[in-house]
């Protein structure tokens, strides 16, 4: 069993994650686009490409990460390198120079060199961190606690920086222009959140050192050649049980980039909310986030992995189609407010708030449980190779992540077109911003159920880890017991 403090410790890495990337899943569309000028496509396109270089040097950095020979371990060197160097790249996302603001070929290329050297940075850093945690818990319920807290935090941080920011960096211009249409504001938002994010890199190196493991006597290092690379990987990917996961993730994660995206031109032109209101919805998607990994351990102590699943997707389908019938339809009209003692109560907000935030809330399921079954799945490829290869799973987990990541953030580009908002227009129509809100709400559940049918031949349970981890003792003590899987 894993102390508390040791899984906490661990997921302050994911504050750094968290801040750094629910920022740019946040604003950087709406800064390129808005307040920049760059076109919806060029900017979908310019980030989606970044992030697809970014899913294919995972399994390259978890190969060298692997067979890392250091005093200082495999992962601690790059968690340290890695998370420096994003927080560099991340600030110059946003801090863009004048010159190459007003020429819109020079902004895009702009955008696609800074994005790869983001993504190259954040890789270093992610994979690395990301294997660490298949080191700290082994157990069956343990991983899914760590992905639990992890995820807990990475929402806590969500919430205290990308959901406040609509109050501390984008508030309500007093002239009527849109806040989100002021450069300075985003990099103001930058400069705070590179430097809390340098702080949680420093935490989670210094507070973790306690696995840190000499790695150069843990065998001769692998020279890297490109078959041994292909072949390293070959064995993941063709293995049924992570072929499962991958696709149940590959399709949640387009679902969760496209509506986190889209969901805040809904927040500015669909429900017209004021700052205030921005930062308490947005904030709330958050809190669901947290809530849902919160509950996370219990869910799976009491249901286990695979129908935990199962709830939480159909409890999110359920939240947007209702999204869908009180909004898009216009049943329930958008800026309906009740006078309680002289104070105004935004119900239509606190309604909008409620479903929106639940779906979130499944989302923050999902996602841990996914995560944790790829640290069982680990165990699995263990037992059939005889090699344990964390760090490879872990990456691959990512490569599947940002993959699907980069498909959503191209759908999004292109999307916007197609529900007909008119580039660098602040007044869009009635007919668009309708089609907005449709799209954002119903592609949310659709994805969440096609996502459901992958996950529905799943095998792995309770009963199954405990088989593999009697049979790797076995193996240990020289004995050797036969399992069909």
């Amino acid at each position: 069993m894993t102390k508390f403090y040791d899984i906490l410790a661990y997921s302050t890495g994911e504050g750094a994650n968290s801040l750094v990337m629910n920022s740019i899943f946040g604003f950087a569309m709406i800064y390129y686009t808005e307040a920049l000028g760059l076109g919806y496509a060029l900017a979908g396109f310019a980030m989606a490409v970044a992030t697809f270089w970014d899913a294919i040097t995972d399994p390259l950095m978890a190969f060298i990460s692997d067979n890392t020979r250091s005093r200082f371990g495999r992962r601690h060197p790059y968690i340290l390198i890695g998370g420096i160097l994003t927080v560099i790249s991340y600030f110059f996302i946003w801090a863009v120079p004048v010159p190459i603001r007003e020429d819109a070929d020079l902004l895009f290329w702009y955008l696609v060199v800074v994005n790869l050297l983001f993504r190259t940075a954040i890789t270093i850093f992610v994979v690395a961190y990301s294997a660490l945690g298949f080191e700290v818990c082994t157990d069956y319920n343990d991983r899914a606690k760590l992905q639990g807290v992890k995820f807990v935090f990475n929402m806590a941080v969500n919430l205290a920086g990308p959901a406040l920011a609509w109050s501390l960096f984008f508030k309500d211009s007093i002239d009527g222009k849109k806040a989100t249409s002021i450069v300075a504001n985003y990099i103001d938002m930058a400069t705070a959140f590179s430097i809390v994010a340098l702080g949680f890199v420093l935490i989670v190196v210094f507070s973790t050192r306690k696995y840190i493991i000499d790695s150069r006597d843990l065998g001769e290092k692998a020279k890297f050649s490109f078959n041994m690379f292909i072949g390293y990987f070959r064995d993941i990917f063709s293995d049924p049980l992570s072929r499962i996961v991958f696709l149940f993730t590959t399709i949640v994660f387009v679902g969760i980039v496209l509506v986190s995206s889209l969901q805040i031109y809904v927040y500015v032109y669909f429900m017209k909310f004021t700052a205030s209101h921005k930062s308490f919805v947005h904030g709330a998607t958050m809190v669901g986030f947290a809530i849902g990994s919160a509950i996370v351990p219990w869910m799976v102590k009491r249901w286990d992995k695979k129908p935990v699943v199962f709830i939480s997707v159909i409890w999110g389908v359920l939240c947007n189609i209702a999204l869908v019938l009180l909004f898009v339809t216009g049943f329930l009209k958008k800026n309906i407010l009740y006078n309680i003692s002289g104070i105004d109560i935004p119900f239509s907000m606190l309604v909008f708030l409620f479903f929106n935030a639940s779906y979130w809330m499944s989302n923050g399921v999902m996602v841990p449980v996914a995560f944790s079954m790829m640290a069982d799945i680990s165990e699995v490829g263990k037992y059939r190779t005889g090699v344990l290869k964390d760090g490879g799973y872990g990456a691959t987990m990512s490569f599947v992540i940002k993959l699907a990541t980069s498909i959503g953030m191209l759908i999004v580009g292109y999307s916007l077109g197609w529900i007909g908002f008119v580039e660098g227009s602040k007044n869009q129509t009635i007919q668009a911003v309708n089609s907005l809100g449709a799209v954002t709400f119903l592609s949310g559940a659709g994805i969440s159920l096609i996502a459901l049918i992958a996950m529905a031949r799943y095998p792995i349970d309770r009963k199954f880890i405990s088989k593999i981890k009697k049979a790797l003792a076995a193996r240990e003590r020289g004995e050797e017991l036969e399992l069909d899987i």
